[in-house]
C-alpha cells in the first residue's frame, strides 16, 4: 500500500508569491533615495546680489490743507438790461476787455489795486486815481501816473473803452459805471451768471470768480524723510514747499486754486479743503538698491553693508528708503559698491 502524496494547493503558492514580490519591491523602494521635486526643495540663497541704481525722490503721500478767501465775482457796474455778455466758464477774462454791454453800453473789466467808486473829473486826487493810472499805462496807454486827473487820465480811459467819444471829442469825466472791477490783470472765469435780455441792478454777479487760495500746508509731515528741498504734486502741478511743508510764494497758491484736484475738491465747501498730493525731493537723487538682507547694524539713517569682493571691507552706507523689498542706499564715503552680499558676516563693524 503506497503512502500518500500531500497535494499542492497552487492558488495559495500565487498569492504567497505575489505578497512577497509586493513586499521586495517595497523595502527596495525605501531604500533607494528619490530626489525632491524642485518646487519643494530647499532654496540656497545668493549670497552675492549685484547693485543697481535709480534715482530716489523719496515719493510720500500727503495731504494739503488748503485754505481760500472770500467769494470773488465781477458785478455790474450800473442798473440796466444785460444786451450781452461774452463769458464761457474755465476761460480768461483780461483787464481792458470789453466783455458785456448794458442797455447798449459796453463794459469794460479793468484791474486796479483800488477799485473805481466815484465819478472822476480833472484836478481830482487820490489812491483810486493813481491805481486808474498805473492800469492804463499798464495797457500801452501813453499816460504818467502822478495821482492826479488831467485831460490825458481822461482820454486814455475812454480810449481803453474805444467808444466814439474818445474818437471824436474827449469825454469830461471817467465814468465808474463804464467799468467792472476785477481783481487781477487777468481772472480765470468760475460761472457765467448773467443772463442776457434779463434786467440787472448794479452789484449783481455777472461772472462768477474761483475763490482764491490763500494758504496752503501739509496737514503732517511724513517721518522719517530725507533731507533736501522738497515739492508736492498737485496732478501734473509741481509746487515748492519750505521744511514746514507750506507754500509760500503767491504764484504757487493760484496754480493750485487753477488745479482740477483743487476745484473739484472745493466745489459746493464753505471751508478749508484737504486735497491728496504726493511730497517729493526736489532734486532726486542717485542711490544704490539692495537687499534689505544685506543691512545690518541700522540706527541713526545708516547701516553697513559688505561688498562681494573678497578682499572688501564693510561699508557704511545712509539709508534713503524701502519700497517692496528694496533698500536704498548711499554710500556715506567714496568707495562705492557694485554688488554686495546678502547675507554678510554680520559681526564685522563698519562705523
Amino acid at each position: 500500500m503506497s503512502k500518500l502524496r500531500p497535494r499542492m494547493h497552487w492558488p495559495l503558492v500565487g498569492v504567497a508569491a505575489i505578497v512577497a514580490a509586493s513586499v521586495a519591491g517595497s523595502l527596495v523602494a525605501l531604500s533607494v533615495p528619490v530626489p525632491a521635486p524642485s518646487a519643494l526643495s530647499t532654496p540656497h540663497p545668493q549670497t552675492i546680489v549685484p547693485v543697481t541704481q535709480r534715482a530716489f525722490a523719496d515719493d510720500r503721500q500727503a495731504q494739503l490743507q488748503v485754505s481760500t478767501g472770500p467769494v470773488r465775482a465781477v458785478v455790474s457796474p450800473r442798473l440796466g438790461r444785460l444786451t450781452s455778455l461774452t463769458c464761457r466758464s474755465g476761460g480768461r477774462l483780461a483787464s481792458g476787455t470789453a466783455f458785456a454791454s448794458i442797455d447798449g453800453d459796453r463794459i469794460v473789466a479793468l484791474a486796479t489795486a483800488v477799485p473805481l467808486w466815484r465819478e472822476l473829473r480833472s484836478g481830482d486826487r487820490g489812491d483810486d486815481v493813481r491805481a486808474l493810472q498805473e492800469e492804463l499805462a499798464r495797457l500801452g496807454q501813453h499816460i504818467q501816473p502822478d495821482g492826479v486827473v488831467g485831460r490825458g487820465t481822461i482820454r486814455a480811459a475812454a480810449a481803453v473803452r474805444e467808444t466814439e467819444a474818445a474818437r471824436a471829442k474827449t469825454p469830461e469825466t471817467v465814468d465808474p459805471a463804464d467799468f467792472a472791477w476785477i481783481p487781477e490783470p487777468e481772472v480765470r472765469v468760475g460761472e457765467c451768471a448773467g443772463i442776457v435780455g434779463a434786467p440787472v441792478a448794479e452789484g449783481d454777479v455777472l461772472i462768477g470768480l474761483p475763490v482764491a487760495v490763500v494758504a496752503a500746508r501739509l496737514t503732517t509731515l511724513p517721518a522719517p524723510a530725507t533731507p533736501g528741498a522738497r515739492v508736492v504734486r498737485v496732478g501734473a502741478v509741481e509746487i515748492s514747499v519750505d521744511s514746514e511743508g507750506a507754500v509760500t510764494d503767491s504764484e504757487g497758491l493760484a496754480r493750485i486754486g487753477a488745479t482740477a484736484e483743487f476745484l473739484s475738491a472745493s466745489a459746493g465747501a464753505s471751508e478749508d479743503t484737504a486735497i491728496p498730493v504726493q511730497w517729493s525731493l526736489e532734486r532726486p537723487m542717485n542711490a544704490l538698491v539692495v537687499p534689505p538682507s544685506a543691512l545690518w547694524d541700522v540706527k541713526d539713517g545708516s547701516a553697513c553693508v559688505m561688498p562681494a569682493e573678497k578682499s572688501a571691507r564693510p561699508l557704511l552706507v545712509d539709508v534713503l528708503g524701502s519700497e517692496l523689498g528694496q533698500s536704498f542706499v548711499r554710500p556715506s564715503e567714496e568707495r562705492s559698491a557694485t554688488a554686495v552680499r546678502s547675507s554678510p558676516p554680520k559681526s564685522r563693524a563698519c562705523r
